[in-house]
Order: C-alpha cells, then sequence, then structure tokens
C-alpha cells in the first residue's frame, strides 16, 4: 500500500508539470516495471511518455583541446540493469502493462526485441495485439514477425485482419505479398 501511494504521488507530481533534473528519482521510478504489486507496474507503465520528457534530456560534456573549450552534448541512455526490467515489462503476466510497453516503449529508447513482437502478436488479449501491430512497422521488418502475420490472416477478428492487410500493403517484406494472397479469399 505505502509503495502504491508513493508511486501515485509520484505519478501525480510528474502530471503536475513539475520538472525532476535529478534523474536517479525516475529511474527509481521506473525500476518499480519489476515490482510484484501488478497496480504499481500499471501506474508506471503509464507514465512512461510523460517521464521520459526529463529522463532523456541530455547532458553536457565539456573537454578541453588545444586550450579551447568544446561542449558535446552526450544522449542520456538508460543504465543495463534498467533497460533489462523494461524489456522484462513487454511479457508481463498483465496485459494492461504489456500494452502501455507497446505503447510507450519508444519513449525510453530501447529496443524491442523481434521476437518479443512476435510473441506479442500472438498474445491472447485483443488489446496487446492492437498494440503489437501498431508497432510492426515502426520496427525493421523481420522474418518471425511476417510469418506470424500470415498465420494471423485467420484471425476470427476483422479488426486484426484489417491491420494486418495494412501493414501487409505498406511493407516491402517478401512474405507481405503472400499476406496480401491469403485476403484474396477473406469473407470481409
Amino acid at each position: 500500500r505505502v509503495r502504491r501511494a508513493a508511486i501515485v504521488s509520484f505519478s501525480e507530481f510528474l502530471l503536475g508539470g513539475f520538472s525532476i533534473s535529478n534523474r536517479s528519482y525516475l529511474e527509481k521510478f521506473l525500476s518499480k516495471l519489476g515490482d510484484p504489486d501488478v497496480e504499481v507496474r500499471r501506474q508506471v507503465s503509464q507514465m512512461l511518455s510523460r517521464m521520459s520528457i526529463y529522463l532523456n534530456r541530455s547532458n553536457y560534456q565539456i573537454t578541453e583541446s588545444g586550450g579551447r573549450k568544446i561542449y558535446r552534448v552526450v544522449p542520456y541512455n538508460l543504465p543495463a540493469p534498467l533497460t533489462t526490467i523494461a524489456q522484462r515489462a513487454f511479457l508481463d503476466e498483465d496485459p494492461i502493462v504489456r500494452q502501455n510497453m507497446l505503447k510507450y516503449f519508444y519513449a525510453l529508447r530501447i529496443p524491442m526485441p523481434p521476437l518479443t513482437l512476435e510473441r506479442l502478436l500472438g498474445d491472447e488479449d485483443r488489446g496487446v495485439q492492437m498494440a503489437a501491430l501498431d508497432r510492426v512497422n515502426m520496427l525493421a521488418p523481420h522474418d518471425a514477425v511476417f510469418r506470424k502475420l500470415r498465420e494471423l490472416t485467420k484471425h476470427e477478428d476483422v479488426g486484426v485482419r484489417q491491420k494486418i492487410a495494412s501493414i501487409a500493403r505498406s511493407s516491402s517484406h517478401s512474405i507481405a505479398r503472400d499476406i496480401l494472397r491469403n485476403f484474396r479469399d477473406d469473407t470481409d
């Protein structure tokens, strides 16, 4: 309960537009994607896009060359342990966390492994599946992902099939043509 209250308070602080210059607070907040309490994980995953505004601010590095100061912008990267926690959250047991991760992972500047996307395309939760379909074109085409899309051409949900057709139309992947051929006999 105390962790939940702290997470909600910190979220309200972020939503209130207060600037947070200390990255360690944000990193600690983000680490709660691995918390055992599902409500904490949901709240943190929901705040990813808002948190990234403060988390991804670049640092300046000052070096000296030939007696002159040189200012360089150094982009922020998540520390490896936080990247691992965030990537595990893609496959969280809770569908709301999985869906939020799909919607906002770009804000953390972390890669989504293609095999994770493939797995999420076959998720039993329709919201997760639709969010995964929204991300297919954001990533480089991958054989496993397009093979999964080809499997999903027989999905019972017309909305899923429509999204797959749209993805296949805009893709140059070799399996995309097979997907479109599969839709020639679609009843809808």
